[in-house]
C-alpha cells in the first residue's frame, strides 16, 4: 500500500514540478524517495529552487547588480549597476581625452619639430621631447652603448626643435594626454573592484535576507496515516 501511495506522490509531484522553471521533476521526485523513509515522523524538507548564493554571486559578477536584482534588492542592484555604467562612461571619456591630446602633441611636434608621427610609437615622442634633434639622441645613445635603440637616420625618424620652448609645451602636452589614458587605466581596476564586491554582496543578500532565504523554497511534509498510507503537503515560498 505504501508502494502505491508513495508512486503516486511521485507523478502527482513530478506534474507539479514541470510546472516550476527551477525544478525539474527529476528532482523533485528524488527528494520525495529519499525523504520517503521519513515518511512517519512528520518532519519537513526544504528544496531551494531559487535564491542561491552561488547563482547570485556569478550573475553580480558578470553583471553588477543583477545578483542583487534576482534577490530582491532593488536598492542595492540600482547602486552596483549605476556604479557600473559611471566607471565605463568615464573609462571611455578619459580615453577619449587622451587621444583627443595625444592628435595635439602629434600636431605640435610635427609643427615644430618637423616629425613625421605617422607609424610612430609612443617612446618615439617621449624620446624627442629629451633631445633637440635626432642626431644628440642617436649620440647619446651610442655613448650609453645602447645601439639597439638607434633611430634610422633616412629621414623618417628625424627631428629638431625650433625652441626649448617649443620642447617643453611639447612635453607637457604629452604628459597630459598620459595622465588620462593612465586614468582610464585606473578606472578599469575600479570596474573589476566593482564585479568583486557586487559579487560578495550578493552572496551576503542571499545569506542574511529572509525574503532572499525564504524565497524559491518548495516545502515538502510527510506524515504518516493510522491506516497505513501517508500524506504529503507541499507549498513554495515567494
Amino acid at each position: 500500500m505504501r508502494i502505491i501511495v508513495l508512486t503516486g506522490l511521485i507523478l502527482t509531484a513530478g506534474l507539479f514540478a514541470q510546472s516550476n522553471d527551477n525544478l525539474s521533476g527529476a528532482q523533485f521526485s528524488k527528494a520525495l524517495l529519499v525523504r520517503s523513509a521519513d515518511a512517519d515522523s512528520g518532519r519537513t524538507a526544504e528544496i531551494k529552487t531559487g535564491g542561491s548564493g552561488g547563482k547570485a554571486f556569478l550573475m553580480s559578477f558578470v553583471l553588477p547588480g543583477s545578483g542583487e536584482y534576482y534577490l530582491g534588492s532593488r536598492k542595492m542592484a540600482a547602486i552596483f549597476f549605476g556604479t557600473e555604467v559611471a566607471l565605463w562612461s568615464a573609462y571611455f571619456l578619459f580615453n577619449w581625452i587622451s587621444d583627443f591630446k595625444a592628435d595635439d602633441y602629434k600636431l605640435y611636434a610635427a609643427a615644430h619639430a618637423g616629425v613625421d608621427p605617422k607609424g610612430k610609437p609612443h617612446q618615439f615622442f617621449v624620446n624627442i621631447e629629451d633631445f633637440d634633434n635626432l642626431a644628440d639622441y642617436n649620440q647619446a645613445m651610442l655613448q650609453n652603448r645602447q645601439p639597439r635603440l638607434l633611430y634610422p637616420e633616412d629621414g623618417s625618424y628625424d627631428w629638431s626643435w625650433d625652441s626649448m620652448t617649443s620642447r617643453d609645451r611639447f612635453e607637457a602636452m604629452r604628459l597630459s594626454s598620459d595622465r588620462y589614458e593612465s586614468a582610464g587605466l585606473f578606472v578599469i581596476g575600479g570596474v573589476v573592484l566593482n564585479h568583486l564586491v557586487s559579487g560578495i554582496d550578493a552572496i551576503r543578500l542571499a545569506r542574511r535576507a529572509p525574503s532572499a532565504q525564504s524565497s524559491g523554497m518548495i516545502r515538502v511534509r510527510f506524515a504518516g496515516l493510522r491506516e497505513g498510507g501517508m500524506k504529503v503537503m507541499v507549498w513554495k515560498g515567494f
